[in-house]
């Protein structure tokens, strides 16, 4: 039996179609306001409504991916690492200043 594994992206494909789906156009022959091409809600600093509620679905699954991520052993001595390294140069700074 072969067995493969596919990478699963937390991100919802509805998010996704939205982002996809929900861009700006100009009214009036390209002199007028932004408007949404699909659901033709106002532009405004962010997009139309459903466009900021999929942004915002979107960076909150980024976060979790980031705060999940898992290190590796060497990842996780390595910072380890540096961090002593820091600490050791701020010491050895204060003791030559201080």
């Amino acid at each position: 039996m072969v067995s493969f594994s596919v990478r699963h992206d937390p991100v919802p494909a509805s998010v996704k179609i939205d982002l996809e789906l929900h861009k700006p156009y100009r009214t009036w022959l390209g002199l007028g306001r932004l408007r949404c091409e699909w659901c033709h809600h106002k532009w405004g600093a962010h997009g139309c409504p459903r466009r900021q509620s999929a942004i915002k679905i979107q960076a909150a699954h980024a976060r979790v991916r980031l705060y999940r991520a898992h290190w590796s052993a060497v990842q996780r001595r390595n910072a380890k690492d540096k961090v002593t390294v820091t600490w050791r140069h701020a010491a050895r700074r204060a003791e030559v200043e201080g």
